[in-house]
């Protein structure tokens, strides 16, 4: 990856990257649950929008195949307090993590996101079984930040440094310890 030992095509060309690698950037996101039936996840890296509706049935393989996509396809239920988010029809040239993680366009995510106090973690389980011979999990905890807003990304541009932004060189650390992921 940064040694230029795996290409990386989505973060060379400014394309869009795929759950859970899209929860792992330094960059702000926020949720909103407009329009009535879906829940909006607006990512400030690459403007990636994630429009999750609500209570619809998500493609089969068969039918997603015809249309892989970078970000996939999701449909999203409440369970309590708890959203649910499955999503499929991920096409194969993205990666799982920043380390170069494949996946196939077997692929499906689960994600379990609720609000515990003044964060929001999600819970992202992996199963694609034509690479790992079991489901795994990996899990995002954010921090509400209401003094961080959204700004423009633009592919080629400078980008703002995130690295005095509070908390960011703290959980760049831990991941580089292992203790994050």
């Amino acid at each position: 990856m940064r040694d230029g030992s795996i290409a990386d095509p989505v973060r060379q060309l400014c394309l869009l990257d795929g759950v859970p690698r899209v929860l792992s950037t330094p960059y702000p996101f926020e949720v909103f649950q407009l329009p009535l039936g879906q829940v909006t996840f607006v990512h400030e890296l690459n403007n990636q929008v994630r429009a999750i509706p609500l209570d619809q049935p998500l493609p089969t393989y068969d039918q997603s195949v015809v249309n892989l996509t970078y970000g996939g396809y999701s449909s999203g239920h409440y369970d309590g307090n708890a959203l649910i988010i499955q999503s499929n029809g991920f096409n194969d040239q993205t990666f799982l993590d920043a380390s170069g993680l494949p996946h196939s366009d077997r692929l499906v995510t689960t994600e379990r996101v609720r609000k515990i106090g003044n964060q929001l973690e999600d819970v992202v389980t992996i199963h694609d079984p034509a690479l790992y011979t079991k489901d795994w999990q990996t899990r995002f905890v954010y921090q509400q930040r209401n003094d961080i807003r959204l700004q423009d990304y633009a592919c080629g541009d400078q980008h703002r440094d995130l690295s005095q932004v509070k908390g960011v060189a703290e959980v760049r650390a831990a991941r580089a310890q292992g203790r994050f992921p």
